[in-house]
């Protein structure tokens, strides 16, 4: 007569641990899901600081050239096409807010995805603004990047 061989354990995942496995991969991403969009809207962000930095040195040399910030009375043409502006370009839109022959101010308003980010701004003096709170002004606490 022959032995009957002994049952063998099934193998697979239960339901309640593939359930288990899902809760823990959702509470994950609930998590981590926020925080990378807040990374990648301040990297956005560092590439707009970035944009507006290289345009003032820009500035500084037609000024240096000219003895003024505004040319034949008119603001000067910027250099959109050199790397970290065209980088830029894809989330802020970079206009003068203000030039005269001794100022100025430009900016950089967030289009697209980056938009509710706030505005940045830069001065010939070097200072730095961000509308942090997205109010459409610059408060006292926002006068730096």
């Amino acid at each position: 007569m022959r032995k009957r061989p002994a049952m063998q354990a099934q193998q697979g995942v239960s339901l309640l641990g593939l359930l288990v496995g899902l809760m823990v991969v959702a509470i994950i991403t609930a998590v981590a899901v926020p925080s990378y969009q807040q990374h990648v809207a301040k990297a956005r962000r560092n590439t707009g600081q970035s944009a507006l930095l290289v345009l003032a040195q820009h500035m500084q040399r037609v000024y240096s050239d000219n003895g003024t910030y505004a040319p034949a009375g008119s603001a000067p043409d910027l250099p959109l096409d050199i790397v970290p502006v065209t980088d830029a370009l894809a989330y802020y839109e970079i206009s003068w807010t203000s030039i005269a022959s001794q100022s100025y101010v430009l900016r950089a308003t967030p289009k697209d995805v980056q938009a509710g980010d706030g505005f940045l701004e830069v001065t010939h003096t070097g200072q730095r603004r961000w509308d942090a709170d997205n109010s459409g002004a610059i408060s006292a606490s926002e006068r730096g990047w």
